[in-house]
């Protein structure tokens, strides 16, 4: 079971999202099989849905929660970049220099 899940685990490091159905395929399992193992890792928090529940077409991707620690900071960093960028666009400039 462990072998099975880092497989699957394994599988979406490798794509940024996946159906269940993909999952199946890629790792020759049945759909039902593949639906138990996302389940768990939905469990466990490993991975969030994308879309509505109970659509065939369905996809999960890794949460953001499982990222490395520099990939997090990163994306922490760029958020707050471009909030500041959004918030002082249209403040002037608090000094003006004349020559």
């Amino acid at each position: 079971k462990g072998n099975v899940e880092e497989a699957v685990l394994a599988y979406f490091t490798e794509h940024e999202s996946a159906s269940t159905s993909e999952v199946a395929k890629a790792s020759g399992m049945s759909t039902k099989t593949a639906r138990r193992y996302i389940k768990n890792l939905l469990d466990e928090g490993v991975l969030e849905p994308i879309g509505t529940k109970n659509s065939p077409k369905r996809r999960y991707r890794l949460s953001f929660a499982m990222l490395p620690i520099p990939v997090m900071c990163l994306a922490c960093v760029i958020a707050v970049f471009v909030v500041y960028q959004f918030v002082t666009a249209k403040m002037q400039p608090f000094i003006y220099f004349q020559f």
